[in-house]
């Protein structure tokens, strides 16, 4: 184990590119995390690797059972605001439920400082255990089996209470289907919740292509479905999750710009 500080990468690149002592470049580069445990952020690996982003800290000695440092918010790469603190899970769904305290157990000799990290540029999410996990659009011939999967890291039982899913045509950027998720739960082994084709057991069943291929945004919110009659326009009030997606259709700008500034269509 090494400490202060210190980076991971990812490239897609031959590894005899990177014979010890290779200066930290972005030429090829696919992901990386800049981190340290509670030291000063590493400038120079921080404009070497991820540019205007800020560097994650752990400390070891903080939390009784040992913290990581885990991917949570999203697939974006190069993108710090992506990870949390949170409990080791090697070969397990990450822990992203789980909350480090900014303040040691009681059992702690360690004080760790409170810091505040910076977020991403647009719309701050609202909070919620429930995010968007998977998204089939579009089948062979006629669309039978779309389905659109809600997760809540694995929890179970966690219930759906209070939001509401909306789907958005690119055609206008605005709403088509409003299906509001109060009174549901997702599945109490898994964590999942799936919407769409009773062929692959939906828990919410939807008529056959009630999903639109794109390019068009499903979007979860927390709020009602009388917030979104059919035709609001694309917005980000009380958003907790979103994917702006196509079939090799041109990215959508309207939907994009109004729902996640700065993010690429999927």
């Amino acid at each position: 184990n090494r400490s202060s500080d210190l980076a991971v990468a990812i490239y897609k690149a031959p590894a005899s590119r990177f014979p010890d002592g290779t200066a930290p470049n972005q030429t090829d580069l696919v992901d990386a995390v800049v981190y340290g445990t509670s030291d000063n952020p590493d400038t120079v690996l921080l404009n070497a690797l991820l540019p205007n982003q800020f560097q994650l800290d752990e400390d070891a000695s903080f939390h009784s059972l040992d913290e990581s440092i885990s991917r949570c918010f999203g697939i974006q790469p190069l993108n710090a605001s992506a990870f949390k603190l949170t409990l080791p899970s090697p070969g397990q769904p990450n822990k992203c439920l789980v909350n480090i305290p900014t303040n040691p157990p009681t059992n702690s000799p360690t004080n760790r400082p409170t810091t505040s990290v910076p977020t991403s540029s647009g719309p701050t999410p609202c909070a919620s255990p429930i995010l968007i996990n998977e998204i089939n659009v579009d089948s062979p011939s006629i669309d039978t089996e779309e389905y659109i999967e809600l997760t809540d890291g694995g929890v179970g039982g966690t219930s759906l209470d209070g939001l509401v899913l909306v789907l958005y045509n690119g055609r206008g950027d605005s709403s088509y289907l409003t299906v509001p998720l109060t009174g549901y739960k997702t599945r109490p082994r898994t964590g999942l919740f799936l919407l769409g084709s009773q062929l692959v057991g939906s828990d919410i069943v939807l008529p056959p292509n009630s999903v639109q291929n794109g390019a068009d945004a499903i979007a979860l919110y927390k709020a009602s479905s009388f917030d979104f009659p059919s035709g609001t326009a694309s917005n980000s009030t009380n958003l907790v999750d979103v994917v702006v997606y196509g079939t090799n259709d041109a990215p959508d700008a309207g939907l994009l710009n109004s729902l996640a500034p700065g993010q690429t269509q999927v």
